[in-house]
């Protein structure tokens, strides 16, 4: 009698813990992935902001150049566009500028609001340069998820 309590008790505890557990896990789960969208793409429009001062303004590229480098540096591939959809600079990685890229730089042109798709352990975010009614160019950002996917996993492994 005593072993069936027992068994009975910790069969309840387990029910609670995990109807207490999986919605929080779920809940952090969805906060991180957001969060990692939501960096890539401040990171995509601040290389679109300075983009936009050697597309539209004409001022030195300096800025530009160094986001990409700093781009580079995190492990990401970048490319800046012009408002023909060829290659103005970019980092040396070629995802930025190959596979479905270039469709996507089409569509960003033709109707221009930031861009964000996930596929192939990556993340893409193509967002315009310049304003909505002069558009100058589109910027590529592609980012690994490996870190999501290492932030996910320590969530739901709970011993890291």
């Amino acid at each position: 009698m005593t072993r069936r309590i027992a068994l009975t008790v910790l069969a309840l505890v387990t029910v609670l813990l995990t109807l207490a557990v999986v919605p929080l896990g779920v809940l952090l789960t969805d906060r991180e992935q957001t969060s990692f969208r939501a960096s890539a793409q401040a990171d995509a429009q601040q290389l679109s902001a300075a983009a936009e001062e050697t597309l539209s303004d004409h001022r030195s590229d300096t800025s530009m150049l160094q986001l990409l480098a700093v781009a580079q540096a995190r492990g990401d591939c970048a490319a800046v566009y012009d408002s023909a959809g060829r290659v103005v600079a970019r980092t040396p990685c070629p995802d930025a500028t190959g596979g479905g890229v270039p469709a996507l730089v089409t569509a960003t042109l033709a109707h221009p609001d930031t861009g964000t798709g996930q596929a192939d352990g990556r993340i893409t975010v193509a967002t315009p340069v310049g304003d909505i009614q002069e558009i100058s160019g589109v910027t590529v950002l592609v980012r690994s998820a490996e870190p999501l996917n290492d932030r996910v996993w320590a969530v739901w492994d709970g011993s890291r």
